[in-house]
C-alpha cells in the first residue's frame, strides 16, 4: 500500500494537505501545535472509524468557532494494483463516504465496509474502534505517547504472521491448518479431561468410580460370608479355652495362698533383723570413736616431735644470716666511698667543658652567619628575574588558551561551512581532447581542469562553445550566506586579539604559558629559599653579630673540636664509670636489705613454732594415756563383733523364707490370679455373644450375592478398560501435535528475528531481540544476560520497540507492502543514537512506505528521505 495524498478541512482547526508522497522515506516535520498529530488522526480516522454518527471520540473533531464547517479528510492510496480516491466527512448526518477506485465510486455504508475490507479492519461503528480491531495495523502504526510501548497483536494480525511465516518456511502446522488440527485433537481429549487442570471427566470419572463401588461391595458380601464360618470355629474354640482358664485359676489361687504366709513369716524376720543391725551401727560408731582417740594421740606426740627439731634448725639459721648482715654492711658503706670519689672528679672536668662548649657555640655562629648571607644574595638574584618575567608578561597581547579554543572554533565553522556550500556547490570537471581557451586561459589537449561554482558561473571556450552553470536548490544562498558570517566572525576575533591567525595566537598563549611556569617555579623557589621571610632573616643577622661582639675572647681564642671530642669522651667514660659504681653501691644495699628481712623472718618463724608447741603440749596433757586408751579400743572391738553375729544370723533366717524378692513374687501372684480372673469372663463372655449372633443368622443368600456382584464388576472393569484406552490415546495425541504446534511456532520466530537482527546490531551490538511463540517482544537476550522489556530505560524499549516494527512490517508486507506510521516515535532517544536510527530508517524505506511525524526537525537534517514537508508553525486557524 502506498499513500499518496492527505488532505483535511476544518480537522480542529487544522486545514492542510500533503501531496505527492513517496512510496519510500517521508518525512513530515514541524514545531508543536503546527497540526502533525492532527493529520496523524485525520488519516486514522479516515482509515479505520466510520463517518457515521456524533459520538464523544467524533465530536473533539469539531474547529471551535466554525460552527457550519464539518470535518473532512481526503486521502489517495495504492492498493492492489489500483489507486483509490477516500474522501470522509464528519458530524453530518447519515454515513459521508465515498470510495472511488477499481472503475467503481461506492458510497454511504457500502464504502465504509469494502474500505474495512481493503484495510484488513472490522467495520467502524458508532465507538471508537479498538487497537484488537484494527488487524495489521496494530504493528504499523504508532500514536504520539505509545513509542515505549511494544507492538500490540490481534487474531487478524497473529493470523496474518502465521500465515505468512507458514508459507515462506514450510511449517505447515503453524498454519490454519495446523490449528484446526489441533483444536480437533484438542476436542477429542476434552471428552475426558478438563482443559485447564487436566482432571477427569464424569465420562471417565464415572465408570470409575462404577468399578470402585462395585469393588466395595463385593468385598462387603465376601466379608459378610466368611464372618459365619469364622463365628462357629470361633465359639468351639472359646469353649475349650474356657475349661482350661478354670484349671488354670485354681491352680493360681492355691500358689497365692502359700506365697502370704511366707510373705507374712518373712515380715517377722525383718524386723529382728533391723534391731540387730541398729545394734550393729551403735558398735560400730563406738569403735570408731576409739580409734580417733588413740590416733589423735599419737598426732600430737608426732608434730610435738617435729616442732622441736624446727625450733632447732632456725635458731641455727638465724645465726647464720646475721654474720651475713654484718658483711653486707661493709661491703655497702666501701661502695659508697667511690661513688663519691667519682662524683668529685666529673665536677672538676665540667668547668673544662663548659669553656671549650661556649667556643663551639661562637663558631657555629659565625658559619651560620655566613649561610644567611649567601641565601639573601641568590634571593636577590630570583628577585630580579621574576621582575625581568613580569615585564615581558605585560609586552604579550592578551591571549588565553580560551582565546585560542575559540579561535579554532570559529576556523572548524568556516572550514564547515565551506565543505557544505562546496558539497551543495556544482563541480565541473573539462578533460580537454584539443588545444583550447578556457575564459582566456589556455588548456591544453589531454589536461583536466576542476571547476567549482557556487552561483550561476559562464564560461567561455573559445571557438568551441559558451557554457552555462546554474547550480540548483535553494540551500547554496544559505550556505554562502552561512559562509560569509563564519569567516566575519573569525576575523572580529582575530583583530580583536590582535593576532594574525590561531597559530600566531597559540604561540602566544604557549609563551605566555611557559613565562607563567617559569614565574610560579622561581616564585616557590624564592619561597623555599626564604620560608621564614627577608625581614626574619635580618633580624637573626643581627642577634648572631651581637652574640659574637659579647663573646668576643672565645670567639678570638678559637675552637679545636679535638679537644672538645676528647673532653666529651673523657666525661662520658667518667660517667659510665660511676654509674657503674652507683649500680654497685645500689645492689649491696638491696643485698643488705635482703639480710636484714632474712633476719627478721627467721625470728617471727622461731617464735610461730614455739607458740605452736606450746599449744600442741597443752592439748596432749589433757588426752588419757596411751596404754588406757588402747584397752578401751579392744574392749569396743569385742562388744562390734558380737553384734555383727547376731545381725547376720537374722539375714539368713530373712533369706531362708525368700528375703527381697518375697515381695515381688506375692505382686506376681496376685496380678497372675486377676489376670486369668479377667481372662476366664472375658471367655465366657465372648462365648454368649457368639452364642447370640449364630442364633440370629439364617440363610440369606449370601453366597448368590457374592456371584452377582463377581459377574457386574467384571463388565466395569471392562467398560473402564476401554474408556481408559480411548482417553489415554486422546491425551497422547493432543499432547504431541500440541509440541509439534508449539515447535513450528518457535520456528516461525525466526525469520522475524532474521529481518530484526541487521537492525538490532546497529544500536545494540551482540544483543537478540527476544520473542514468544507469539511474536509477542519480551525484551533482549545476550551471551550472559536476559532483559525483559519493562526494564530496559525508556529510550531503549522506543528503539527496539521501533526496529521489531520494522521487522513485523517486512514479513506481513512480503507480498504487498504496507506504509509504517510513526508519530514522535524517538523523543526519549539521544541525538547519537538518533543518527543510527535515521540510517534504519533509510535502509527500511527501501521495502515500505514510512511517514515519519516529528517536531524536532533538525534532529533528522542528516535522514535523507525521499520527500520532506515542513509544516507551518500557524497551522491552527478556525
Amino acid at each position: 500500500m502506498h499513500i499518496k495524498r492527505i488532505a483535511v478541512e476544518s480537522w480542529r482547526g487544522l486545514t492542510c494537505e500533503l501531496d505527492d508522497l513517496a512510496a519510500g522515506l517521508n518525512l513530515i516535520c514541524g514545531p508543536n501545535e503546527s497540526g502533525k498529530s492532527r493529520l496523524v488522526q485525520a488519516l486514522r480516522f479516515a482509515l479505520f472509524e466510520s463517518s457515521k454518527g456524533r459520538a464523544k471520540h467524533k465530536a473533539v473533531l469539531a474547529s471551535w468557532g466554525a460552527a457550519g464547517e464539518r470535518p473532512r479528510v481526503e486521502v489517495e492510496f495504492q492498493l492492489g494494483g489500483a489507486t483509490w480516491m477516500l474522501e470522509k466527512t464528519y458530524l453530518g448526518t447519515g454515513c459521508n463516504t465515498v470510495l472511488r477506485g477499481g472503475g467503481k465510486t461506492l458510497e454511504g455504508e457500502e464504502a465504509e465496509d469494502r474500505l474495512a475490507d481493503l484495510m484488513g479492519v472490522s467495520p467502524g461503528g458508532t465507538t471508537e474502534l479498538k487497537s484488537s480491531e484494527r488487524g495489521i495495523w496494530s504493528l504499523l502504526w504508532v500514536d504520539q505517547g505509545d513509542s515505549r510501548e511494544p507492538p500490540s497483536h490481534n487474531d487478524v494480525s497473529q493470523a496474518r504472521l502465521q500465515d505468512q511465516l507458514s508459507e515462506e518456511i514450510g511449517e505447515v502446522a503453524a498454519g490454519e491448518l495446523g490449528q484446526r488440527i489441533l483444536a480437533a485433537a484438542r476436542e477429542l481429549k476434552t471428552r475426558f479431561y478438563t482443559d485447564k487442570t487436566d482432571a477427569e471427566r464424569p465420562v471417565l470419572r464415572d465408570a470409575r468410580v462404577r468399578v470402585e463401588q462395585l469393588e466395595a461391595d463385593l468385598a462387603e458380601a465376601e466379608a459378610r460370608h466368611r464372618a459365619v464360618a469364622r463365628d462357629a470355629d470361633d465359639l468351639e474354640r472359646l469353649r475349650r479355652e474356657e475349661r482350661d482358664l478354670a484349671e488354670r485359676t485354681a491352680r493360681a489361687e492355691a500358689e497365692h495362698t502359700a506365697v502370704e504366709e511366707r510373705h507374712r513369716q518373712a515380715a517377722e524376720a525383718v524386723r529382728q533383723l533391723d534391731a540387730c543391725s541398729h545394734q550393729v551401727e551403735l558398735g560400730r560408731l563406738e569403735l570408731d570413736r576409739r580409734e580417733q582417740a588413740l590416733a589423735e594421740h599419737g598426732r600430737l606426740a608426732e608434730e610435738i616431735r617435729r616442732l622441736g627439731d624446727d625450733i632447732a634448725g632456725l635458731e641455727q639459721a638465724q645465726g647464720e644470716a646475721e654474720g651475713a648482715r654484718q658483711r653486707a654492711e661493709q661491703a655497702h658503706a666501701g661502695a659508697a666511698a667511690e661513688v663519691g670519689e667519682a662524683d668529685d672528679t666529673l665536677a672538676a672536668l665540667g668547668g673544662e667543658l663548659q669553656t671549650l662548649r661556649r667556643r663551639q657555640r661562637s663558631a657555629a655562629l659565625a658559619a651560620e652567619l655566613a649561610q644567611l648571607a649567601g641565601r639573601l644574595e641568590e634571593a636577590a638574584e630570583l628577585s630580579a628575574r621574576m621582575e625581568a618575567i613580569r615585564g615581558e608578561l605585560a609586552t604579550l597581547a592578551p591571549v588565553t588558551p580560551e582565546d585560542v579554543e575559540r579561535l579554532r572554533t570559529a576556523r572548524q565553522a568556516v572550514e564547515g561551512a565551506r565543505a557544505r556550500l562546496e558539497g551543495a556547490s556544482a563541480t565541473v570537471e573539462l578533460h580537454a581532447l584539443q588545444d583550447l581557451d578556457v575564459d582566456g586561459r589556455a588548456l591544453t589537449a589531454g589536461e583536466t581542469r576542476t571547476l567549482l561554482a557556487e552561483d550561476e558561473k559562464r564560461l567561455e571556450i573559445t571557438g568551441v562553445a559558451t557554457l552555462v552553470i546554474r547550480p540548483g536548490g535553494g540551500e547554496l544562498a544559505r550556505l554562502r550566506d552561512a559562509l560569509a558570517d563564519a569567516e566575519g566572525a573569525q576575523a572580529s576575533l582575530l583583530a580583536s586579539l590582535a593576532v594574525t591567525d590561531v597559530h600566531e595566537a597559540d604561540g602566544i598563549a604557549q609563551h605566555r604559558r611557559d613565562l607563567q611556569s617559569e614565574l610560579k617555579r622561581l616564585r616557590e623557589t624564592l619561597a623555599r629559599l626564604l620560608p621564614e621571610g627577608r625581614d626574619e632573616i635580618d633580624a637573626r643577622i643581627r642577634e648572631i653579630r651581637a652574640q659574637l661582639d659579647t663573646d668576643a675572647e672565645d670567639s678570638e681564642a678559637g675552637f679545636d673540636p679535638a679537644a672538645l671530642e676528647q673532653a666529651e669522651t673523657r666525661e662520658r667514660e667518667l660517667a659510665r664509670h660511676r654509674e657503674t659504681l652507683r649500680a654497685q653501691r645500689d645492689a649491696r644495699a638491696e643485698a643488705l636489705a635482703e639480710a636484714r628481712e632474712r633476719v627478721r623472718t627467721l625470728e617471727i618463724q622461731r617464735d610461730e613454732k614455739r607458740r605452736q608447741l606450746d599449744s600442741l603440749s597443752e592439748r596432749q596433757s589433757r588426752l588419757p594415756a596411751a596404754a588406757e586408751l588402747e584397752r578401751e579400743l579392744e574392749a569396743a572391738r569385742r562388744t562390734w563383733s558380737e553384734r555383727v553375729g547376731a545381725r547376720d544370723a537374722a539375714r539368713l533366717r530373712y533369706e531362708a523364707l525368700g528375703g527381697e524378692q518375697l515381695e515381688l513374687e506375692l505382686r506376681q501372684a496376685e496380678q497372675a490370679v486377676k489376670q486369668l480372673r479377667q481372662s476366664h469372663r472375658e471367655v465366657q463372655q465372648a462365648c454368649i455373644h457368639i452364642e447370640g449372633r449364630l442364633g440370629s443368622v439364617g440363610d440369606d443368600g449370601r453366597y448368590e450375592r457374592v456371584q452377582d456382584l463377581e459377574a457386574e464388576l467384571n463388565e466395569a472393569r471392562a467398560d473402564l478398560a476401554r474408556l481408559e484406552r480411548e482417553a489415554h490415546a486422546a491425551r497422547r495425541l493432543y499432547q504431541v501435535l500440541r509440541d509439534e504446534y508449539q515447535g513450528a511456532r518457535e520456528r516461525l520466530t525466526e525469520p522475524v528475528i532474521a529481518r530484526i537482527r541487521p537492525y538490532l546490531a546497529e544500536l545494540f551490538p551482540g544483543a537478540e531481540v527476544w520473542l514468544d511463540e507469539e511474536m509477542n517482544l519480551l525484551g533482549m537476550r545476550g551471551e550472559r544476560v536476559e532483559e525483559d522489556f519493562e526494564s530496559l530505560s525508556g529510550g531503549a524499549r522506543e528503539q527496539l520497540a521501533l526496529l521489531v516494527r520494522i521487522g513485523l512490517a517486512e514479513v506481513v508486507g512480503a507480498d504487498e507492502p504496507w506504509p509504517l506510521v510513526l508519530d514522535d516515535v524517538l523523543v526519549n532517544t539521544d541525538a547519537e543514537r538518533i543518527r543510527r536510527v535515521q540510517r534504519l530508517l533509510y535502509q527500511a524505506a527501501r521495502n515500505m512506505q514510512i511517514l515519519l511525524f516529528t517536531c524536532h526537525g533538525p534532529l533528522f537534517d542528516l535522514l535523507g528521505p525521499d520527500r520532506r514537508i515542513e509544516l507551518p508553525a500557524s497551522a491552527r486557524r478556525s
